[in-house]
């Protein structure tokens, strides 16, 4: 079998295939791995959340600032989930008829998810607020509807208040007011200025 013989120094090469006199002199071999390739990053995603005036306009899934939307206040990760609906003003008209009204509301109206950023000083607010409701509305219903049956005025005064005050408690609860809602958007009337400052402005979109 021929020897194979070092191409440097002309020395023999033992089994290893690496002379032993020019291996202090051999040069590393060079790492010829490819480098990573540099990958672009995504390009932000296109606001879904917007302003027009004092109107609140959010599209689909839109991400909303952490800011309460009743006051402003910093709500980190807070979110009031609810579905809204919407029927056009005009129907209201039907409500001499409120059987007819109730069929074509239902028939007609537009239902939307949103999730809103509320604090915690207004969720509980709000919490207490449909609770007293509750308890206010059908009790002053029935106090009235008494007092004015047994005729004892003071006691169907009492009723009265109570039913008001139960009312204006559940529509003060109300997170927001539905504007308008069509097949992409929903815009909402209450929300703080705080929040709607952080938007972009609605004419940027159109």
């Amino acid at each position: 079998m021929t020897m194979s013989l070092c191409p440097a120094c002309g020395a023999p090469l033992p089994e290893s295939a690496v002379c032993p006199q020019c291996e202090p002199r051999a040069e590393p071999v060079p790492d010829t791995e490819p480098e990573p390739a540099l990958v672009a990053a995504p390009p932000p995603a296109p606001p879904a959340a917007w302003r027009s005036g004092a109107l609140l306009i959010l599209g689909a899934d839109a991400p909303l600032p952490d800011a309460c939307f009743k006051c402003g206040a910093v709500a980190p990760g807070s979110r009031f989930r609810r579905r809204l609906s919407w029927h056009h003003p005009s129907l209201y008209l039907l409500l001499i008829h409120p059987l007819i009204y109730l069929i074509v509301a239902i028939a007609t109206r537009k239902r939307k998810d949103v999730a809103l950023p509320l604090c915690d000083l207004h969720r509980r607010r709000r919490r207490l607020g449909l609770t007293l409701a509750w308890v206010l509305v059908p009790l002053g219903l029935i106090a009235a509807i008494t007092g004015l049956v047994v005729d004892l005025l003071a006691v169907a005064l009492l009723g009265l208040y109570a039913f008001l005050i139960g009312t204006i408690l559940a529509v003060s609860a109300r997170v927001g007011r539905v504007e308008h809602i069509d097949r992409e958007h929903i815009r909402l009337r209450g929300a703080d200025l705080a929040l709607l400052d952080q938007l972009p402005d609605w004419s940027t979109y159109r």
